[in-house]
């Protein structure tokens, strides 16, 4: 396991170091709309086409099917984010506010079936977590928990609700 081995100090440090690198480029990016879309549109198209076919050949960490789709979802997700940040009206389109459930059960069915392909047992945690997920929409589960966003006057909050 990563955290019961021995680990160096630089190893600590450079964890530090990309976990940093992270924020920053979120927050840069989260400010900056043609930042995002070089960095979340026009950068993978870039990486795709001159970086993987040199790096994921058989015998590769990113020699199968699984880091691909994983990164692709997931790139899929942070798109279909923007969209509903920057694209005026979306975010009032019921189906698009389908979304985040739907890439977040897809990202965690990707798992589940690399997890079932290793022999794991976690993809049935998985399943249910499927299964629960609530949407914006009413779903078949009975009580499922909401955050409700409301303003006031003396700021802006957010609680949370049971809906029945």
């Amino acid at each position: 396991m990563f955290l019961f081995e021995k680990m160096p100090w630089y190893a600590a440090l450079m964890g530090v170091a990309v976990l940093i690198g992270l924020i920053v480029i979120n927050e840069l990016t989260r400010r900056s709309k043609p930042l995002a879309i070089f960095t979340y549109l026009a950068l993978p198209i870039l990486l795709t086409a001159f970086v993987w076919p040199k790096t994921s050949g058989p015998g590769t960490p990113m020699g199968y099917w699984f880091p691909w789709v994983k990164t692709y979802s997931a790139l899929a997700g942070v798109l279909g984010f923007m969209a509903l940040r920057y694209v005026k009206g979306l975010d009032k389109n019921k189906w698009m506010l389908e979304f985040p459930a739907f890439i977040l059960s897809l990202n965690i069915l990707e798992a589940v079936i690399r997890d079932f392909q290793c022999f794991g047992y976690n993809g049935i945690a998985g399943i249910l977590n499927i299964i629960t997920i609530d949407s914006t929409q009413d779903s078949c589960c009975c009580y499922p928990v909401r955050f409700q966003h409301f303003s006031s006057k003396k700021g802006h909050g957010s609680s949370i609700v049971l809906r029945p």
